[in-house]
């Protein structure tokens, strides 16, 4: 008898484990994706966004298991994180690249990564550089970078600002990496960029590609020459993740326009909460398939 009442207990509790179990909603992973670098101080400062991200999903309570990973040069990769998101069981995986414009990082090897495009060339060049492919039957969704929105605008205008004087004497030259076949898209977003400049005051923009900037110092000073007119003082400004102007002119070494002070703005992309709310917001956007119509002029 007592055996029997034991065997009722047990089957009664298993039944309310698994009806616990399958009354809890499913959750998408959200993968947050950096470039990577040799630089260890860098990868930190990515990789602290992606712990953010995870205290802020445990926080707020939203149905999202976080991971992180590095496309190149640094651990976890991708697809380690992505194997972190498998053992946690969700459902699906929404893929954030923490990439300022559309490149052959986020248009070729990432899609490439996760199983998402086919391209014999990319994996091959994937190959070699030792890159683990995720295998999931899991659905991804693959969203946008940052220069999708108001983001960099607002981001490159406090920047700005912060080593301002008078923006009417100054120049402001926006120097981003850039990308031979996105060019088009990498011109975009600095020409939103420039556009929010302008309409806070500064008149003067420019705009230059410099890749990762090291060797392109005649460039860059080509482009500032043909900017600054009569303005005295010039901003450099970096359009990117981890390097901020002062970065960016202490590695152009560039020869500077004659008679004319030069700053650099003091901080990159990263760190920012707002970078942190674009993660959350744009994750959520791509779990629910939501269209983000811009507001009216």
């Amino acid at each position: 008898m007592h055996r029997r009442i034991r065997a009722v207990v047990t089957l009664c509790c298993c039944l309310c484990l698994a009806a616990a179990h399958a009354a809890e909603p499913p959750r998408t992973g959200l993968l947050l994706i950096a470039h990577g670098s040799p630089n260890p101080e860098w990868n930190a400062i990515a990789s602290g966004v992606g712990d953010v991200v995870a205290r802020r999903l445990l926080d707020e309570g939203r149905p999202f298991v976080s991971a992180f990973g590095f496309l190149e040069a640094a651990k976890p990769t991708i697809a380690d994180g992505f194997r972190r998101l498998e053992a946690a069981g969700v459902s699906e995986v929404v893929a954030v690249p923490l990439f300022v414009c559309h490149s052959d990082h986020t248009g070729l090897d990432i899609p490439c990564v996760l199983g998402l495009s086919y391209d014999a060339e990319t994996l091959a060049k994937l190959h070699e550089e030792g890159a683990a492919l995720v295998r999931t039957k899991l659905p991804v969704t693959l969203a946008a970078p940052m220069s999708v929105g108001d983001l960099l605008p607002e981001l490159l205008l406090d920047r700005v600002r912060e080593v301002s004087r008078d923006p009417q004497q100054e120049a402001v030259l926006l120097v981003y990496h850039g990308s031979e076949i996105w060019d088009g898209l990498w011109r975009q977003a600095a020409g939103r960029v420039v556009d929010r400049l302008k309409a806070a005051g500064y008149q003067t923009v420019g705009q230059v590609a410099a890749a990762t900037v090291k060797g392109r110092g005649p460039r860059i000073a080509q482009a500032a020459q043909e900017l600054v007119g009569d303005r005295r003082r010039l901003i450099v400004a970096g359009i990117y993740v981890g390097w901020s102007g002062e970065n960016v002119i202490a590695m152009a070494k560039a020869p500077w326009p004659q008679g004319v002070e030069v700053v650099g703005t003091r901080r990159a992309l990263l760190p920012d909460d707002r970078v942190l709310q674009w993660v959350l917001t744009t994750a959520e956007a791509a779990r629910q398939r939501r269209v983000v119509v811009p507001p009216e002029e």
